[in-house]
């Protein structure tokens, strides 16, 4: 039985263009290369055209505005945090600054 033969359970419910279906009729719209001998010859399309690529430049990212307290006097306090690796661990930390003047 040839691969392009339609089962005899759905050969007469078919319609004509199932039952006589030939694959090697098809035509592809790609230019894939030439056939040659008998060979299969696979098409695909490029996978890479469809993903993100590496930006050519790095974003900076925005510094979140500082928490700053003006002090009577001329003084101030502020808090931040810094992320930071010791011996290969992210430690995060919260940083309380405070300035008076002399």
């Amino acid at each position: 039985m040839p691969a392009t033969d339609v089962p005899a359970a759905l050969a007469s419910d078919a319609p004509a263009e199932v039952r006589t279906f030939d694959l090697s009729k098809v035509v592809s719209s790609k230019q894939c290369g030439s056939v040659t001998g008998g060979e299969i010859v696979v098409c695909a399309t490029d996978v890479r055209r469809n993903r993100m690529q590496t930006p050519a430049y790095e974003f900076p990212l925005p510094e979140p505005p500082k928490a700053r307290l003006a002090l009577k006097g001329g003084g101030s306090i502020a808090v931040e945090t810094e992320q930071a690796s010791v011996g290969g661990t992210p430690s995060n930390r919260v940083k309380v600054g405070v300035k008076l003047p002399f």
